[in-house]
């Protein structure tokens, strides 16, 4: 399952222009295949691959599992944004009442209601921004 989907992902990957990550999941894909084949021929009582069925089993493991790594990974540091090298990160119970609070006003920095809001760090910080702002005037 996991070769379907690096083969899945290495087409996007490549159109996004990350070529050397959707070559990978190719690689990856190629790899997991080969020693996948190779193990089932082993475990299948092939006479040259009998003795190195379980080491071509856990190579297509190791692989598949450094892939799914990869891709977490690459995931991981998409979704979060810099942060500058002064800043102090917050506690999470004023973060969590400021969201709250941007929720129940329901309102967006230009001023329209949203029927369903979106409570994420960037969309919450944009309305207590706003908020204060008209809350100063």
């Amino acid at each position: 399952m996991a070769a379907s989907a690096a083969i899945t992902c290495s087409r996007p990957s490549i159109r996004a222009g990350h070529r050397g990550f959707g070559l990978y999941s190719v690689a990856t894909a190629t790899t997991m295949l080969a020693t996948t084949a190779l193990a089932s021929a082993g475990f299948s009582q092939s006479p040259r691959l009998v003795n190195l069925a379980g080491l071509f089993q856990r190579a297509s493991i190791v692989t598949g599992f450094g892939w799914l790594t990869t891709l977490s990974a690459k995931a991981l540091t998409r979704a979060l944004p810099r942060q500058p090298a002064n800043h102090q990160p917050e506690s999470a119970t004023p973060a969590f009442h400021r969201a709250r609070r941007a929720a129940e006003a329901d309102v967006r920095p230009e001023g329209r209601r949203c029927k369903n809001i979106q409570i994420d760090r960037l969309h919450v910080d944009h309305n207590l921004a706003a908020n204060d702002a008209k809350s100063a005037k």
